[in-house]
């Protein structure tokens, strides 16, 4: 199942986001939406809609502009970037990280969404330390937003700027979500599946997992909440999806751990049960 377009904005919108950065994912989302895949089996491109956006919020920043006023052209001309010496967009980097700086966010401030989408697209991959700096060694691994950028310049090529001025809007994103859980809150990783337990009383039967934007709270019965580092917050979207679940679900509730695709699939509980939902599916 492929991520629609409106859980992808949802995603990047919690409900405390700024009305500019919420400009900026609509107007990324309705460039977007003509090439944006609906067969089950094609990946969307999650992560071009963050770029695209934080790019449109970058020049709203530095160029006073209504995000939905951005010419496809000015997005072109950011999109068309110098490489670093690791191929890296240098400009783009620049551009995003000197925009959101001058602008007063601060990038360890954890309850910044802009902040969170750009440390997600800029970070690279640690070099392994056992293969030699000429074969490839001492150099980090390539960023998201090195990859995006050349897709979204694809997806752009497509558009003037009277197609783009025709694009109908943007459809509505997938909002907050929660659902109560009376037993575990499992999480599958690819060779375990582990019980979450609250981080202030270690109990781990019964707990609310809310998804507003692409953040997972996890709170426990006795109201302890905690944001949530190993749940992603699609991956809580179908999780209920998949226990077709109306706030409720009775049992178990398995997640897939956010390291991992959101559209892996689910093996069999290995945490001592199945969840009712999954077991009746047949799976």
């Amino acid at each position: 199942m492929t991520t629609t377009l409106p859980q992808a904005m949802g995603d990047l919108l919690p409900t405390d986001s700024p009305s500019e950065w919420r400009a900026a994912v609509h107007r990324a989302a309705q460039l977007l939406a003509p090439s944006w895949p609906t067969a089950p089996a094609e990946r969307a491109p999650v992560g071009g809609l963050a770029a695209l956006g934080l790019i449109l919020y970058a020049l709203h920043l530095t160029h006073d502009q209504d995000p939905a006023a951005v010419p496809v052209r000015g997005l072109r001309d950011a999109l068309d970037s110098r490489l670093d010496i690791d191929k890296e967009p240098y400009d783009l980097k620049k551009l995003v990280v000197g925009a959101l700086r001058e602008a007063g966010h601060q990038f360890c401030v954890s309850d910044d969404v802009m902040c969170r989408v750009k440390s997600r697209l800029l970070r690279r991959e640690e070099p392994p330390a056992d293969v030699p700096f000429g074969l490839g060694g001492g150099v980090p691994g390539p960023s998201e937003l090195r990859f995006v950028a050349a897709s979204l310049k694809e997806a752009l090529s497509a558009l003037d700027e009277e197609t783009a001025a025709a694009l109908p809007p943007a459809p509505e994103p997938a909002g907050p979500v929660s659902v109560t859980v009376t037993g575990q809150v499992c999480v599958v990783t690819e060779n375990s599946k582990v019980p979450m337990t609250c981080t202030e009383c270690q109990q781990s039967e019964g707990a609310k997992l809310t998804v507003d934007g692409d953040r997972v709270t996890y709170t426990c019965t006795m109201g302890h909440a905690s944001i949530s580092r190993s749940l992603g917050a699609e991956h809580v979207r179908r999780a209920i999806d998949r226990a077709q679940a109306a706030g409720r679900v009775d049992g178990p509730l398995h997640v897939m751990h956010a390291d991992l695709p959101a559209d892996a699939d689910l093996a069999s509980c290995a945490c001592g049960c199945a969840p009712k939902s999954i077991a009746q599916q047949g799976r």
